[in-house]
Order: structure tokens, then C-alpha cells, then sequence
């Protein structure tokens, strides 16, 4: 027979509350609670005769951003192919690695961040995130160190 103990239950829904009146709720809001949510403002679409490409730099900001808090050498995913160190071209060649060009949403780089594919930290991006569509402009543009 199980027992479950009723106050370590209500604790731990107490504690859940109490994150998510903090500002802690959204999983999607990596911004601090008082501070506003980050915005990234894409270098795509618009057109005009620029070509319309998200560069890497942009694409670089966001896994920065959302990604290298657990994937650095002392990160929860410090063990994996993915490392964010805060030195985008030093980090390029492991995450071009994550990417299929031809078919972006393929990409583990899309995958993986939006719970598509297994990933230890979860969903961090929504599917149709902002954030999820400039990563995904940068991959279908070729994906490169631009």
C-alpha cells in the first residue's frame, strides 16, 4: 500500500503557486521577475533588396539567451554536443552541426528546444515562438556564420 503524505503535497503545490505569482510560471519567459521579456527582432522578411537573411548573430542570441544556462562545461548539459560559452564563433560549428538545412524543422536545433525531440531541460521555445521562427529563418537560409 502507498501512502502519500498530504502536507508534502500541498507544500509543493504552494510552492508551484507561489513561482507562478512570482513571474515564474511561464516556462517560455527566461526574463527575471520585475524585467521585460526579451525581444528579438529579427533581420528577416520585410524585404527591400537586402535578401531578407536572419544572420547567425541573431540566431546566436537567442540559443545564448535560452540555451546556455545548462549547456556550458558546468551546465546540467555540459555532457552534450551542445555548448554555449557565450562566444558565437567558437560555438558555431557544434550547433551548425544540430541543423539540416534542407528541411529545418528536422533541425535537432528546432526539435529539441521546443519538445519535439527529447530533451533533458524540456520545452524551453514555443513551437511558433518568435524565437523558434528566427532560428528557423537562419536554418532555411543555409545556416551560416554570418
Amino acid at each position: 500500500m502507498t501512502v502519500y503524505n498530504k502536507k508534502g503535497w500541498v507544500a509543493v503545490g504552494a510552492v508551484l503557486l507561489l513561482g507562478t505569482l512570482a513571474g515564474c510560471g511561464d516556462p517560455f519567459n527566461h526574463s527575471l521577475p520585475g524585467e521585460p521579456a526579451t525581444v528579438y527582432l529579427s533581420d528577416a522578411g520585410g524585404g527591400g533588396d537586402e535578401g531578407g537573411a536572419v544572420s547567425y548573430g541573431t540566431a546566436y542570441a537567442i540559443l545564448n539567451d535560452n540555451c546556455s544556462f545548462c549547456h556550458n562545461e558546468s551546465g546540467a548539459a555540459a555532457g552534450t554536443k551542445l555548448h554555449v560559452t557565450s562566444d558565437s564563433a567558437a560555438d558555431y560549428a557544434a550547433i551548425a552541426a544540430l541543423v539540416d538545412v534542407e528541411n529545418p524543422d528536422n533541425s535537432k536545433l528546432i526539435k529539441k528546444p521546443t519538445g519535439q525531440a527529447s530533451h533533458g531541460g524540456g520545452s524551453i521555445l514555443k513551437a511558433d515562438s518568435a524565437e523558434t521562427a528566427t532560428i528557423r529563418a537562419w536554418i532555411a537560409a543555409g545556416a551560416h556564420n554570418n
